[in-house]
């Protein structure tokens, strides 16, 4: 029996982007607190892990 995905968090996002959750947050909330390469590789890695905002 397959058990269910989890959605991935932004804990899971820092993790594995190398990234704190707080720089992760900012690139969803506050983009301008963070370099455009910084918040282009958090979304890339939120969009590999299926990342949808609640």
């Amino acid at each position: 029996m397959d058990l269910p995905q989890k959605r991935p968090t932004i804990k899971d996002i820092a993790r594995e982007s190398g990234y704190s959750k707080t720089a992760v947050s900012f690139a969803f909330n506050e983009p301008s607190r963070i370099s455009v390469k910084a918040r282009d590789f958090i979304l890339a890695t939120a969009d590999r892990l299926g990342y949808i905002p609640d």
